[in-house]
């Protein structure tokens, strides 16, 4: 802590005051919850922490600010630990949370599983959590529900930047993070794969996600847990860029919800890639669609709205759903495929040579093949 070296983990978080940064000189293995009600950088510094604590997270979070740096270090539980409720909670020994409690994590490496549901535990409304650059494996056990839970907590503020995700678990009706109502979600970069769903349900929150790689792996009843990124009660997804494969890409639940699709994203469904279910509340359902390649079926309710300004699809009712700003274009795609796109009515293109729009006739003829 500072320049004193202690002999025990004890003995440095005893020393250690507000603001201090504790850094780790050896490996060690933890039997007991590190509790944290001060503000305090943890850094591993390339070194390893086995988790054998039981019946409790690896540290429990006060009223308090937890910086966790990995610099290449990693957090493993064991398997034989089959009491660890996983990595930190959002509460101190006593039970009591705190809505300014906050975690940031860097560059940290996360091993093992969880019997009481979720890795990273939130518990009062107003919380947050940033995860840069971290690599976080369940592998699993029937009792992993999540990797960050903040399940029907309000103003959660999430924050995911970087990072491979991989969970699994035999419980299929959870996916991989949760925040409730008016939560701010901001997944930068990511890439989550996992087998339980939807990989994300935005809850009557506002979420984004920018350049990320999804992939869902479930295919099982009801269909909307197979999907990677779902809105419900009012949720607002925003998404620019990135990949997102699954038996279904994208929902809306018959609670309501809105997504805007930007960027030029690939989603690809076996069942739907994007599924706008009826609306039987208040909220809407209605989904927005600028630009894109989106393979497999569109499934929209009576109730609800489609809207397509611009992209590549594969689904033959696409046209139907492409708006007064988009002209429809029937084409092939490189391997052959009828393929409908959507192109917007002011487009600089006069031609296109399969789905590749070109300013000049001459540039259209100069790039087409036999």
């Amino acid at each position: 802590v500072g320049t004193t070296g202690y002999a025990s983990l004890d003995d440095a978080l005893a020393a250690a005051k507000s603001g201090d940064t504790l850094t780790l000189l050896k490996d060690v293995e933890c039997t007991k919850a590190i509790e944290v009600n001060q503000d305090l950088t943890f850094c591993l510094n390339g070194h390893s922490i086995t988790n054998n604590v039981a019946n409790s997270r690896l540290f429990r979070l006060g009223d308090a600010k937890l910086t966790i740096e990995g610099k290449g270090g990693a957090i493993t539980t064991p398997e034989s630990n089959t009491k660890s409720y996983g990595l930190v909670d959002f509460q101190n020994m006593s039970g009591a949370a705190s809505a300014s409690a906050s975690l940031v994590a860097k560059d940290l490496t996360v091993n093992g599983d969880t019997d009481e549901g979720s890795m990273f535990r939130l518990r009062s409304s107003g919380q947050s959590i940033e995860l840069d650059n971290c690599n976080v494996t369940m592998a699993g056990k029937t009792n992993n529900f999540s990797v960050i839970n903040g399940y029907r907590l309000t103003d959660i503020k999430m924050t995911v930047n970087g990072g491979v995700y991989d969970y699994s678990s035999a419980n299929k009706s959870a996916g991989m993070f949760q925040a409730g109502a008016n939560s701010t979600v901001t997944f930068s970069g990511a890439t989550l794969t996992c087998d339980g769903g939807p990989v994300y349900e935005c809850v009557g929150a506002d979420a984004t996600f920018t350049d990320c790689n999804v992939t869902n792996n479930t295919s099982t009843t009801p269909s909307y847990l197979n999907a990677c990124l779902a809105a419900s009660n009012g949720g607002k997804v925003t998404v620019d860029g990135g990949s997102f494969t699954g038996d279904i890409g994208m929902h809306i639940y018959n609670s309501g919800g809105n997504m805007t699709i930007d960027g030029n994203p690939t989603i690809t469904g076996t069942t739907a890639a994007l599924e706008v279910d009826n609306t039987t509340t208040a909220n809407e359902s209605s989904m927005t669609v600028n630009g894109g390649t989106v393979n497999g079926p569109l499934v929209v309710g009576t109730k609800s709205e489609l809207a397509i300004n611009e992209g590549t699809f594969t689904a033959s009712n696409a046209p139907q759903y492409f708006t007064d700003n988009a002209q429809s274009v029937a084409t092939t795609d490189a391997a052959g495929n009828t393929v409908y796109v959507a192109v917007p009515s002011d487009t600089e293109y006069v031609a296109m040579v399969g789905t590749t729009g070109y300013a000049s006739l001459d540039d259209a003829l100069a790039a087409a093949k036999s």
